[in-house]
């Protein structure tokens, strides 16, 4: 390198700034990247899941060098023809980048491996196969903590199914948060502020200012996650991000609600059930915007969802699929933004898919969606069109200081020298009523 420098004919003080720049920046800051995420890129697959293996409420995250399991599941209802499915995973940084190390740093094993369990659909009106896998296994698992994508693909890589997002933890340090009412007594009624506090436990960390990628969510949404935390006082082995000015979120509402585990019956919510077309569907009741209602407690699972059928014995291959349509009254259509239906089962996304159309006649939005038996929290959100990182659920959900949120706290740390982040500390909780 120095002999191509001094072809070139660099100055020394050209020499000096290209190596300051190349030590304190690594090859994700020097070259922006496209961040990886929840994708499914086949129509036919349904219903992707990834959970810890025992527990399916849980989030994808397992503890390195652990007995601990991930669990994936999907339907493919294509064709009813069982498919050459492989899978491989991709380390990241806290951004969701491809990290800048090569497959065998970080993966033990094959760099590749086949999706062999897979299950036929009983008794149901759409027909699906029901792929399953478990990892890490003894053909392929990661050996680095940090953020991980995992990729599902037919063949080869260039036909790639689906993307998945799974975090693997390296525990150094502890983390006690609270939440709290805000500073601001204008918004105490409806915000909600998380203090927390970070030990290191003689972890050394150089300079936790910049060492350190600290990120806050809400429910699992990635639209209003809180990054770039930097603490406010360093004691000894504690940092401080109590009073940072920047961890506050709109506590929103208890989520909306919809029970199709079974077709026999209509459940709460439900308007009615309908078959045609050889799929049943499922019509909502008409909704109304909770902007101006006092709180109401709900006994809501904070936006997850949950596959089961009443009706049978194994919720895997006997859950059928069905168009639940939804109904939104409202007394005019917005001009510059659209309206969605959101939650875990849509990855959170703003998408055709899970988005509303209004009907004028009606003066409703309306839209429906593809879905598996089970049990559903929702909520309606509104997308400004002029600016699209402002997503609004305070216009049809209200917000409430009272209202139950999962609150989950994420540690990375770039050691020095190193191109990736480790994820040091994983703290989850519930913000109480």
């Amino acid at each position: 390198m120095l002999l191509c420098l001094k072809v070139l004919n660099i100055s020394t003080f050209k020499l000096i700034y290209i190596i300051l720049f190349a030590v304190f920046f690594s090859p994700q800051q020097l070259c922006a990247q496209k961040a990886l995420g929840n994708e499914i890129f086949d129509v036919n697959i349904k219903t992707v899941l990834l959970h810890k293996a025992g527990f399916e409420m849980s989030e994808p995250i397992i503890q390195l060098n652990s007995n601990e399991k991930l669990l994936l599941s999907f339907d493919d209802l294509n064709d009813i023809k069982v498919k050459n499915f492989k899978y491989t995973i991709q380390h990241c940084n806290a951004r969701w980048e491809a990290s800048d190390l090569l497959t065998n740093q970080y993966i033990l094993g094959f760099q590749e491996d086949y999706i062999n369990n897979y299950e036929f659909s009983l008794n149901t009106m759409v027909p699906y196969i029901h792929y399953r896998l478990e990892f890490p296994n003894e053909y392929l698992a990661p050996i680095l903590s940090g953020n991980y994508i995992l990729k599902v693909y037919e063949d080869n890589e260039e036909n790639m199914v689906f993307t998945k997002r799974f975090k693997v933890l390296e525990p150094q340090i502890n983390i006690e948060a609270k939440v709290r009412p805000t500073a601001d007594y204008s918004q105490r009624n409806s915000q909600q502020e998380i203090g927390f506090s970070i030990f290191t436990n003689n972890f050394y960390i150089p300079n936790p200012g910049r060492d350190l990628s600290v990120i806050v969510k809400q429910n699992g949404r990635e639209d209003n996650k809180i990054t770039d935390l930097k603490p406010v006082r360093i004691l000894g082995q504690e940092l401080d991000y109590y009073f940072n000015q920047q961890s506050i979120f709109e506590g929103g509402n208890e989520f909306r609600y919809f029970d199709i585990k079974s077709f026999r019956y209509r459940s709460e919510y439900v308007q009615a059930i309908e078959f045609w077309d050889n799929v049943y569907h499922v019509f909502l009741r008409e909704e109304q915007s909770k902007a101006n209602d006092i709180y109401h407690f709900e006994h809501d699972i904070n936006g997850k969802f949950i596959i089961r059928n009443s009706d049978g014995d194994n919720d895997r291959i006997e859950s059928d699929y069905c168009w639940v349509h939804f109904n939104l009254k409202h007394p005019f259509e917005y001009q510059n933004s659209e309206i969605f239906v959101i939650g875990e089962f849509t990855n959170w996304d703003f998408s055709e898919t899970n988005k509303l159309t209004y009907n004028s006649e009606n003066f409703t939005y309306e839209g429906k969606i593809f879905l598996k038996q089970g049990y559903y929290n929702y909520q309606y959100a509104l997308k400004n069109l002029n600016d699209p990182d402002n997503i609004d659920i305070i216009t049809f959900e209200g917000s409430h200081y009272e209202t139950t949120n999962d609150y989950t706290i994420y540690v990375y740390y770039m050691e020095p020298g190193t191109y990736y982040q480790q994820l040091i500390g994983y703290y989850k909780f519930t913000a109480q009523n």
